[in-house]
């Protein structure tokens, strides 16, 4: 007998001896007992019989395999293939845990197994194309996306191609202005926690570990991406426009039930970015990530007369070498701040107007109000010995040129009182507060600035979706709308008014001086003062969402749950300008939570298991 197995005559006494106890408790009446003691002959034989079962078969199995190793002339077996011995093992202590032949098993496989070379998996296309995903962009959104189908979901790197239309990853953030930084902080917390880096794109990467930086600037976090992309080994081809992105002539397969069992694909026309001779690439996917600072608001309408004799913001190269020293900032958000704050920072006058005080907007989603990095930086500089001029509410109405000046037409829209953040330093100075209330802010009034220097347009971005190639595959809409999402409350000026006649005029008078608005007159003309106060707040309110505040969630096409087109199955869209309802995507801590999402599409699509990724 083997150490640590039982012999038939040893399993036929202790099974005669539980079924002595159960007929001893029978005979007892104690019935409960009799039927737990026969039950556990019955296991008792059951388990030990598939226990030497599974154990048996482990070892029919591993004993070829282990011939095979020491034969030198036979070709040494898999990691894969002792998978089923390490099962029956594992199998046969399930039913008996005390099985030392099993226990003694795996111990022989773990070593074997061990000794063995990695193992390489190839998996076969479920598709006859060249390229498994085409990804166009090599920024931040690109190079996540693309580390996330590698690695995570296993795809082979040269079936995943990224198009680069810059000479670098990273082009992009190589030109911001040299002093912008990320408004969001780096911290490398992965050590110690399960959290990581806010401006990482992937897990076990940090760019304050790489860079060593807080807020890197524009140049730092290219690098960090191309570290990435060098280290990860990505198929990356920089220094190539895309030029078009065709699904084939013969359509998708509606009748499809998953995207495993669709066919179809796209053919990618490219060519070099300095010009040349075009060719014409095949994919089952397309993922579209070519960002959005290259393509600012102003490029798809004139957002007023004359918006055309601004510079842009993202044209800027360095607020230091800016020529000029006295500038008007068109806008109020995060660009138009950061624009104040580096002017004032290199000795330059500037003066901003805004449709909205941003910098005195507190929400709790921080994508619709100023970072509070922006927030410090615009605080410093209005307190330092060349403060900015901070204007609103006030919307440009045009900018026309004289022969040596541009002249900047705005109107003061209604007061208005943000809520909230109470306890923030204010950003204006108690200095710049009193003469900005001097200044004639009807509504209405129209206000004047002349400055030597083309504007500077702070409008914000839209995007490479709405300018890009790939426009017309996407449907475009309100998404809020369209998935669902039921839109913010309507302004009732009939229940305002219902309300207010409910109010004694000492309140009426109290909520207009809160409001800044006149309290004289009739209880009848408080009433309509107070609507119509309550109403111009609430169009502020609604412009504010959909100009400054909406931000990179502005032109948002129209995605279903797996971030893909509902008009072009198999294109995807990753990045700031994804957005779900009224969920906006347009940080990386934001929009990288969706990578694992796409990634995770794709890869069923070509037929992978992504259970375990």
């Amino acid at each position: 007998m083997s150490n640590g197995t039982t012999s038939a005559a040893q399993m036929n006494e202790i099974m005669q001896a539980g079924l002595n106890k159960a007929a001893d408790l029978l005979d007892k009446e104690n019935f409960e007992e009799a039927a737990k003691a026969a039950d556990d002959v019955l296991l008792g034989a059951r388990l030990s019989v598939l226990s030497k079962c599974a154990l048996l078969r482990g070892r029919a199995i591993l004993g070829p395999l282990m011939k095979r190793l020491e034969d030198e002339n036979e070709k040494d077996p898999t990691e894969t293939e002792f998978r089923e011995a390490w099962v029956m093992f594992q199998l046969a202590l399930r039913f008996v845990p005390e099985n030392e032949e099993a226990q003694e098993g795996l111990k022989v496989l773990s070593a074997v197994v061990s000794d063995l070379p990695e193992e390489e998996v190839k998996f076969e296309p479920n598709h006859s194309e060249e390229l498994d995903v085409i990804i166009v962009g090599a920024g931040a959104s690109g190079i996540g996306v693309g580390l996330m189908l590698t690695g995570l979901f296993g795809l082979e790197p040269d079936r995943v191609l990224l198009i680069e239309r810059g000479s670098k990853v990273g082009e992009t953030f190589r030109k911001w202005p040299k002093e912008m930084r990320f408004i969001s902080p780096s911290f490398n917390s992965q050590g110690w926690t399960q959290s990581f880096d806010l401006n990482s794109v992937a897990y076990g990467t940090s760019p304050a570990f790489t860079l060593h930086a807080e807020h890197p600037t524009g140049d730092q976090y290219a690098d960090y991406l191309e570290a990435l992309a060098e280290t990860n080994e990505l198929n990356v081809k920089v220094d190539t426009e895309v030029l078009s992105i065709k699904p084939f002539d013969d359509g998708f397969d509606m009748d499809a039930q998953t995207l495993s069992e669709q066919r179809a694909g796209f053919e990618v026309e490219i060519r070099p970015s300095k010009g040349g001779v075009s060719t014409k690439l095949r994919s089952r996917f397309v993922v579209w990530a070519a960002g959005e600072f290259q393509y600012p608001r102003a490029m798809t309408e004139p957002l007023f007369p004359g918006s055309d004799l601004c510079r842009h913001n993202s044209s800027v190269r360095s607020w230091s070498d800016l020529a000029g020293d006295d500038f008007v900032v068109i806008g109020g958000y995060e660009s138009g701040m950061d624009a104040a704050s580096n002017l004032s920072k290199c000795g330059k006058r500037c003066t901003v107007v805004s449709s909205t005080a941003c910098w005195d907007v507190s929400t709790e989603d921080p994508s619709t109000e100023l970072a509070p990095y922006t927030s410090m930086r615009i605080r410093q500089a209005c307190a330092s010995q060349n403060p900015p001029r901070l204007l609103a509410p006030l919307r440009v109405t045009s900018v026309e040129k004289d022969s040596s000046e541009y002249v900047v037409k705005a109107t003061w829209g209604p007061p208005v009182t943000h809520e909230g953040g109470e306890r923030r330093e204010p950003v204006q100075s108690a200095a710049m507060a009193a003469e900005l209330a001097t200044m004639n802010q009807t509504e209405g009034s129209e206000f004047v600035l002349r400055t030597p220097q083309p504007p500077l347009l702070c409008a914000g971005f839209a995007g490479s979706v709405k300018l890009g190639v790939a426009k017309d595959l996407f449907a475009w809409g309100d998404p809020a709308k369209e998935q669902g999402f039921e839109d913010l409350p309507v302004f009732d000026a009939e229940s305002a008014r219902k309300e207010a006649k409910g109010m004694k005029v000492a309140e009426l008078r109290e909520e207009l001086k809160a409001m800044g608005q006149p309290t004289e007159g009739t209880k009848p003309e408080l009433i309509e003062r107070l609507v119509g106060a309550h109403q111009a707040e609430a169009d502020s309110e609604d412009e504010e969402m959909d100009t400054e505040k909406k931000g990179c969630a502005e032109g948002a096409p129209l995605l279903n749950k797996l971030d893909e087109s509902t008009t072009t199955p198999g294109l995807f869209l990753v990045g700031p300008a994804v957005r779900h309802g009224d969920l906006s995507f347009c940080f990386v801590y934001k929009f990288r939570q969706r990578f694992g999402i796409v990634a995770d599409a794709i890869a069923k699509g070509l037929g992978r298991e992504t259970a375990a990724a």
